[in-house]
C-alpha cells in the first residue's frame, strides 16, 4: 500500500518530469512502471535501447551534531502541516487555505511534531466560525498554539468569498521565506556524486540513464540560483547526459561533465566494444 508521503513524491516526481518534457525532448515512448521503487524513476524506449531518468532534488542538506538540516527541517514542517490537514478533512471542517509559519530556529519537536499536529488544528477549530464568517477572500491572521511548539503565525482563509466556492478541498501548507544560494557547485556535485555510485544499479533496468536535478525555489530548503560561471563548471557524471531543472522560475540548463565518463550497461559495453 502507498502511504501518502510516497503518493506525494511520486507526484511530484510526476510534475517535474512534466516540466523537464516541456524544454527537452523525452528520449523515447516511456515504459511501465516495473515496481513500487523502481531505478531509475523512469524508463523509455528508444529504438532497440531503453534509457532512464533517474530524477534527485537538491536541497540544503548540512546539519550539526543534533540539529537537523533545514532539508530535515522544512521536511518535518510540511508532514506536520499535512497531518493537521488530513485531520481536517476527516472532521469534515469546510475547505480551508492555511498558511503556517515556523520558527526556524526551534527543532525539538517529541514524537515526531504530534503535539504540533494538534495545537495548529485545534488553533484552526478555536477561530473557525472567524474564519468562516470572513467571505471576502482575505485570510485572517489567528493566534499561533500555545504553549510555543515552533509555530510562528498562522493565517487561514474561507474557502468561499463574496457567496462563491473558490476553494473546493483543503489547501494547508507552509510558508517557507529564506534566501537564494547561487555559485552552488560543491552543492550540485555532490548531488551528482551520489547518484554516480548508484549507476550500476540503474544500468540494470536500462542501457544509458539520464541524470535530472530538481530545485525548487518556493521551499525554504531548495533556493539555488544558477550562474554564467556555473555553466562554464566541468561536473563529474557518470550519466550520459545530466541537467539541472529550477522548477519555480523554470530554468533548465545541461550540465557540461567529464568527456566519456558516462557508463552504459556491461553487456551493452561488451557489443559496443566488440563493433568498434
Amino acid at each position: 500500500m502507498v502511504n501518502s508521503q510516497e503518493a506525494s513524491k511520486d507526484s511530484r516526481e510526476r510534475f517535474h518530469l512534466w516540466v523537464f518534457s516541456t524544454l527537452q525532448q523525452l528520449p523515447g515512448n516511456e515504459l511501465p512502471r516495473q515496481d513500487r521503487v523502481q531505478k531509475p524513476d523512469f524508463r523509455y524506449q528508444c529504438g532497440q535501447l531503453i534509457i532512464g531518468i533517474e530524477h534527485t532534488e537538491i536541497k540544503r542538506a548540512k546539519s550539526v551534531q543534533r540539529i537537523p538540516s533545514l532539508a530535515q527541517l522544512k521536511g518535518m514542517h510540511r508532514e506536520i502541516v499535512k497531518k493537521a490537514e488530513r485531520l481536517a478533512m476527516k472532521q469534515r471542517l469546510p475547505p480551508l487555505h492555511v498558511q503556517v509559519l515556523f520558527h526556524d530556529r526551534f527543532y525539538r519537536y517529541p514524537n515526531k511534531g504530534e503535539k504540533a499536529v494538534q495545537g495548529l488544528l485545534d488553533t484552526v477549530l478555536r477561530n473557525l466560525d472567524k474564519v468562516l464568517k470572513t467571505e471576502t477572500g482575505n485570510s485572517i491572521r489567528i493566534d499561533a498554539p500555545s504553549p510555543f511548539i515552533g509555530i510562528s503565525t498562522v493565517y487561514a482563509t474561507s474557502g468561499k468569498a463574496y457567496g462563491k466556492v473558490w476553494l473546493a478541498d483543503h489547501r494547508w501548507e507552509v510558508m517557507e521565506p529564506g534566501t537564494v544560494s547561487t555559485a552552488f557547485v560543491p552543492e550540485l556535485q555532490d548531488a551528482i556524486t551520489k547518484k554516480n555510485q548508484k549507476i550500476d544499479d540503474y544500468l540494470k533496468a536500462c542501457d544509458q540513464c539520464w541524470l535530472l536535478i530538481v530545485a525548487d525555489r518556493t521551499r525554504a530548503d531548495q533556493k539555488f540560483a544558477f550562474t554564467p560561471e556555473m555553466q562554464a563548471h566541468i561536473y563529474e557524471s557518470k550519466f550520459e547526459r545530466t541537467f539541472f531543472l529550477e522548477i519555480a522560475e523554470r530554468f533548465f540548463t545541461e550540465l557540461t561533465t567529464t568527456e566519456l565518463t558516462f557508463t552504459v550497461r556491461p553487456d551493452r559495453q561488451e557489443r559496443l566494444d566488440h563493433k568498434q
